[in-house]
């Protein structure tokens, strides 16, 4: 769903996604969105085009994870009246972006020692990185065999779940027929030790899924990986690499601490967004969920 103004550029957008629930109900969500400078006159007619489908489509809430940065002078209440915290986060909350309008020197230089140190070391002990090519059929097939494989590894090792393989070659398929993404591999004497995930799109790269084998770790594969991705971002003329989610700052316990010490060796400046939100429009089924929800948890 988009607004565009009398010239037909495109001031607003919105990606909405039914979740079915029993009793022909369902619940509605807006990731990252809508898109657009909110308290404006697009921003409002998006929500009530939102509200329509609600309607229309028996929905019990609404969840919203706008892409806004966290202010101590702004409340999410001055912006989203209408409201309340959700019950569950599915975006994180905190990530860390790299800034491309500085130079490879640069962008080298605020990184961290150790992270400078692994790229070097990867090189040096010659690890090359593959970019798969989606016209080359045999071959694609092949990399996704052998990405899956690795992040079976990777989730076994690390204590996190995956999706199936299709999930990874569709997204590959489907987005890298407009060059939105790419997928990297690491191969050493021929074998392939590790791979990542990157889409590109308006200003910004984002780094999604990345595995390494168990073999091989101390070649530090996943920080030329990284490395070769954020040169390629710049190339494309984009602003941010952006590592999508880190640990909170403040939680010495959180189960994403490992990556994010990886994350954090690259440098960077640490955004935190505003939390989710969700508007209820059946308030008995909605407190029905959230009470059954947090008796299982």
């Amino acid at each position: 769903m988009g607004v565009s103004d009398e010239s037909g550029k495109l001031r607003g957008s919105a990606l909405i996604i039914k979740q079915d629930l029993p009793f022909n109900l369902c619940w509605i969500y807006c990731p990252r969105g809508p898109l657009t400078s909110f308290n404006t006159p697009i921003a409002e007619f998006l929500f009530k085009e939102i509200d329509k489908i609600a309607k229309s489509e028996n929905a019990v809430f609404l969840r919203i994870d706008p892409g806004i940065e966290d202010d101590p002078n702004l409340s999410w209440k001055d912006i989203f009246p209408e409201f309340r915290l959700a019950h569950d986060e599915y975006q994180p909350r905190h990530t860390l972006k790299i800034d491309l309008n500085l130079s490879e020197e640069e962008i080298l230089a605020q990184m961290k020692q150790k992270g400078r140190y692994n790229i070097r070391l990867a090189e040096k002990h010659g690890v090359k990185v593959v970019r798969v090519k989606l016209t080359d059929k045999p071959n694609f097939d092949k990399s996704v065999d052998e990405f899956y494989e690795i992040l079976k590894e990777t989730t076994g090792r690390d204590g996190f779940s995956g999706h199936d393989k299709n999930y990874y070659k569709n997204m590959l398929e489907i987005l890298g027929e407009k060059n939105f993404a790419q997928m990297y591999l690491a191969q050493f004497e021929g074998k392939t030790i590790a791979g990542i995930i990157v889409t590109f799109f308006g200003d910004t790269a984002i780094y999604y899924f990345g595995a390494s084998s168990n073999e091989y770790r101390n070649l530090m594969a996943p920080y030329l990986l990284q490395w070769e991705a954020i040169k390629d971002a710049k190339k494309r003329d984009l602003k941010w690499y952006d590592f999508l989610g880190i640990a909170p700052e403040d939680d010495e316990n959180h189960p994403w601490k490992g990556v994010t010490q990886f994350k954090k060796q690259f440098g960077g400046k640490v955004v935190n967004y505003m939390p989710a939100l969700e508007k209820v429009y059946k308030k008995g089924w909605y407190w029905g969920m959230v009470g059954r929800k947090r008796m299982r948890n």
